[in-house]
């Protein structure tokens, strides 16, 4: 027995790597420069603690030979089983990939994970496509690239100059009017939509410019979480209603009630109109000064009651005129 109990611990605990699939952002950047980041989600070890590993990265053009490798520091592995998320990242300079250029573009990465002696545990390789990028004047704008009904939106020229053409213009109704006749022949990205917003300091003007500009966004529902820019509910109300209308996959991130109860100030802010109510009793009920009947209830830029409200109807009564923020 003692000698089977001893082939037993000297079996060697084999040492296990694993890289989960690679992403690429082939839009980031560095130093202001364009650049490709590759990044490692999660890393796995096993058989290891106490040891040393390191990540190294390369990269070859699909027609071409691989890149000297870019290695990181050496990590001690704490734990074993040990697993690592957002493990690992790194950025290919676009410049740097134009040089090795060979396949109009097309490359591909290769990420590996060695342990301290320079031995290679595990690797994954990713193709990526370096094509060029629109610039629409707004920096990392994801809707640059999209398109509706096949078109782009405006490049960063035309954009800019959309920007000056509507500075020049002193009166705010006039310039909504010059607004909805420039973008009823053009799309824009939600960067560009809300960024041309801001031009409107009234609410008014400003719902109505985003009422004439809304169907021509090509990424509609990034514009949804504008609506906290209205200082009245009910154009923040009516302005979710809108891109509602025009992109269902717009959902509100909370919903936002404030007025007072008995001159007793409060805001709700809570995920549902249900978990408002919610919020709405546990405050009522943990308050001494406004247990009881309600004498007035009052909510901000709505409707005042001054009937005698219990709990429940004032609390329904703040639920009812909670708006969407997104």
């Amino acid at each position: 027995m003692r000698s089977f109990f001893a082939a037993v611990l000297l079996v060697p605990v084999v040492a296990f790597a694993q890289l989960t699939p690679l992403t690429v952002n082939v839009n980031d950047t560095f130093d202001g420069e364009r650049a490709v980041r590759v990044s490692v989600p999660e890393l796995a070890l096993k058989g290891l603690k106490g040891q040393t590993f390191y990540f190294g990265a390369c990269f070859r053009s699909a027609q071409g030979g691989w890149s000297e490798w870019v290695t990181t520091q050496q990590w001690s592995v704490p734990a074993d089983p040990f697993k690592w998320k957002n493990a690992f990242s790194h950025l290919f300079r676009a410049s740097r990939l134009a040089e090795d250029d060979f396949a109009n573009g097309a490359f591909i990465a290769r990420v590996s994970v060695f342990d301290g002696s320079g031995r290679e545990l595990a690797s994954r390789e990713t193709p990526f496509q370096l094509g060029s990028v629109r610039d629409c004047g707004t920096g990392q704008d994801l809707g640059c690239a999209q398109t509706r009904d096949g078109v782009f939106p405006l490049d960063r020229a035309s954009y800019l100059g959309l920007i000056d053409t509507l500075r020049a213009e002193r009166n705010e109704k006039r310039r909504v009017k010059k607004f909805g006749n420039v973008v009823s022949a053009v799309y824009l990205t939600a960067a560009q939509f809300t960024s041309l917003l801001d031009l409107f300091p009234g609410d008014g003007p400003r719902f109505d410019a985003a009422t004439a500009a809304a169907r021509r966004v090509v990424n509609l529902s990034d514009a949804a979480s504008y609506a906290a820019r209205f200082k009245a509910p009910d154009l923040r109300e009516k302005y979710g209603s809108l891109l509602r209308s025009l992109a269902p996959d717009a959902q509100p991130r909370a919903w936002r009630v404030e007025g007072d109860m008995d001159h007793v100030g409060f805001t709700f802010e809570e995920p549902t109109r249900e978990a408002v109510y919610e919020k709405c009793v546990a405050w009522k009920e943990g308050n001494i000064r406004i247990q009881g009947f309600v004498t007035r209830v009052a909510i901000k830029g709505g409707a005042t009651r001054t009937d005698m409200l219990r709990t429940d109807a004032a609390c329904n009564t703040a639920k009812d005129a909670a708006v969407a923020v997104y």
